[in-house]
């Protein structure tokens, strides 16, 4: 059987620099400021844009300042409101990370739906949204959407 050799830059595994790899999408908004006084509870806050043929792996929140009240959001997209991170608490500054829920017995579950297949693929663009409890007051946040652009 013949052997067929397709790797970019010979055997040594380069990548093809000229395609797109991965990718991190971000964006922080402080909520204090006036531009986001209408943000109240079960607002839908579109945060990232995220491009067609975007295969999103992670998604990380930084609550950088905490609301200096009772509220909590979820983060997902058009499709599940809570599709990548099912609570964050809005008034804790902190990192909190779309992933396994570790905290339980065996076997564990994904704390979202994305993370048990391995990501989501965006055929079509969307956004990464949140959707608050309540007001988000003085809250700092910064959010990243980590993948790979595959189309």
């Amino acid at each position: 059987m013949a052997t067929f050799d397709f790797t970019k830059g010979g055997t040594t595994g380069l990548a093809d620099t000229q395609k797109h790899k991965h990718v991190v999408l971000e964006n922080e908004i402080d909520f204090a400021h006036a531009d986001y006084a209408g943000v109240v509870g079960s607002s839908v806050v579109q945060m990232l844009n995220v491009p067609a043929g975007f295969l999103m792996t992670r998604c990380i929140v930084n609550v950088k300042t905490a609301a200096g009240g009772v509220v909590t959001f979820t983060v997902g997209d058009g499709a599940a409101a809570a599709g990548w991170i099912l609570v964050v608490d809005g008034n804790v500054a902190g990192v909190t990370l779309s992933n396994l829920d570790l905290s339980e017995a065996a076997p564990p579950t994904y704390d979202d739906a994305n993370m048990g297949l391995g990501g989501k693929y965006y055929a079509a663009a969307d956004t990464i949204d949140i959707v608050p409890s309540d007001v988000m007051l003085a809250a700092v946040v910064k959010i990243f959407a980590e993948g790979f652009m595959v189309s």
